[in-house]
Formats: structure tokens, sequence, C-alpha cells
């Protein structure tokens, strides 16, 4: 069989780990498989920023604090200084490796319905690593054409962005294994429509993309989680396979700003070992 007919038998669901098939060629050695290359170059579309650009900053003091519990998805419990507050979470995720009892967490002052302060950042491997996700269509805005636009309707569904014949959907990963940025961190019904729909756009003549932002600079390449949501791996193949562009940019939180800290790209062979541990 050739490597095409292998790739395309992969990315049609017939497979066990795509990872490890597409660790097997290389844009060098197989110049057919064009489209799967085409995510690892670097795109016109994405604004060129300099490694060091603050890409934005928090006006409020952010206060350490640690965790007394998550009693649900969106809320905890800390202790800042001697004081039990109950904070908002803007981030649906597990976040297993930052929002745990004992863990050192960032929040800022900010009254809610039931919570009066809200996480900014949890502590790993050495630095801070945000959790709110509020702010991830204002940091992607940064490197997107003037006259993008946002929150675009297409039927009943929601894109991130569009300009013109680009449509880009936006994903904000904080999960590290081993040094490499896996995303989602917990399965995603609306994250899988998401690439479904980029794909859909792009069969129809269109242009797509997904922009992952990795907020965490211990990583030097990107995985989907094929552990977490096989689905959702499957469909962001699939949209390699169909030329959807990929770009991927890493961030770091420096005080109270967010900090660019450059673009990494997809994982090699040797790093796919990572899903056949437990996570």
């Amino acid at each position: 069989m050739n490597s095409q007919y292998l790739l395309s038998r992969k990315l049609a669901g017939n497979w066990e780990s795509s990872v490890n098939l597409f660790a097997d060629f290389s844009c060098e050695s197989y110049l057919s498989l064009n489209l799967f290359c085409k995510a690892l170059k670097e795109s016109g579309f994405i604004v060129s920023r300099p490694e060091g650009h603050v890409v934005y900053t928090f006006d409020e003091e952010l206060l350490e604090a640690s965790v007394i519990e998550r009693p649900n998805r969106f809320v905890v419990s800390v202790r800042q200084d001697s004081r039990e507050r109950r904070c908002h979470l803007h981030d649906p995720g597990r976040l297993m490796e930052l929002i745990y009892p004992g863990a050192r967490v960032l929040i800022r002052n900010r009254k809610g319905e039931k919570t009066d302060c809200s996480i900014v950042a949890g502590f790993n491997n050495g630095r801070w690593i945000l959790t709110d996700s509020r702010i991830h269509s204002e940091i992607a805005s940064k490197f997107l054409p003037e006259g993008t636009k946002s929150e675009v309707k297409i039927g009943r569904k929601r894109l991130d962005f569009n300009n013109g014949k680009m449509y880009v959907e936006v994903k904000g990963s904080t999960l590290s294994m081993e040094g490499i940025s896996v995303f989602p961190d917990a399965p995603t019904v609306r994250g899988r429509e998401h690439l479904q729909l980029l794909r859909r756009l792009k069969a129809e003549g269109k242009s797509a993309m997904i922009l992952i932002l990795v907020f965490r600079d211990d990583t030097r390449c990107f995985l989907p989680n094929e552990i977490t949501d096989p689905e959702f791996s499957g469909e962001f193949y699939g949209c390699i396979e169909e030329g959807v562009e990929l770009k991927v940019l890493r961030f770091r939180l420096e005080g109270n700003s967010i900090i660019y800290s450059g673009t990494i790209g997809l994982c090699k062979r040797e790093d796919s070992r990572i899903f056949r541990n437990d996570q």
C-alpha cells in the first residue's frame, strides 16, 4: 500500500493511533502528502509579532492564594492570607494539574453572583499558567489582520473569527505532558463540532485555520489529546488532511502581563509515547 492510501484510511476512522502514523512521515520524504505538510508551514494570514511582545496586561492586582476545593467546574474555594474566598473559574477543563487542594493560584478581585474573585492562573512546573479563557479571543486578535470579525455566526454555530474567506477557531491549551502541549484536557463535543464546521467551510472553497494558544513556555510541540478525546483528535487530523491550516502560539505569564513566546509545531514520532502511558 502506498503512503497516501494509508494516510487516508487512518484519517477515515480506521485507526488506532493517528499520531504514530503521522510521525512516520516527513514533508521531505513524502512530498505527495502536501495537505499534511501544509499545516506545518508558516501561514501568511497570521500577523507576525516578536518574541517578548506583551499581548495582554491585567489592570487589577493579582493576589496569590491556595486552593481549598473545587466544588464544581466554575467555582473554586481558596484561602488568601487568612481569608476564605469563593472564586469564579472561567475554564470548563479538568485542570487537574493546576486546580487541586493546596495548589497555588493567582486571583483578582471581581464580584460575581456567588463569588467575589476570579482565578487568573495556576502554578505548575515553576511557572504561572493562565486559566481565564475569557481573554483568549483578545489575545488571538493581536495576531490577526485588521478588519477581522469576531464571534461569527454560521447557521446555528459560531466560530471565533472571520476575515474575508478565512475562518479561524481558537483553542487554549494549559496541559503539558512531558513537555508536550495537549488539547483538550476533557472531552469536548463543542470543540469537535467547531472542527467539523472548519472542514465543511474548507470543502466549500473557503480557507480555515485552527489557532492553538499554549499558555506555558515549557512546551516544545503540540498534539491533540487522543486518549481523553479520540473523536476530537480524529477531527483534528481530518482537518489537517483536508487543508485546514494550523498555527500554535506559545505564551508565558510574567507579573501582570501575558507575553508571546514564539511558535511551536506538531510533535515528532518519539513524542507519541505519552499516549501509551497513564494520564
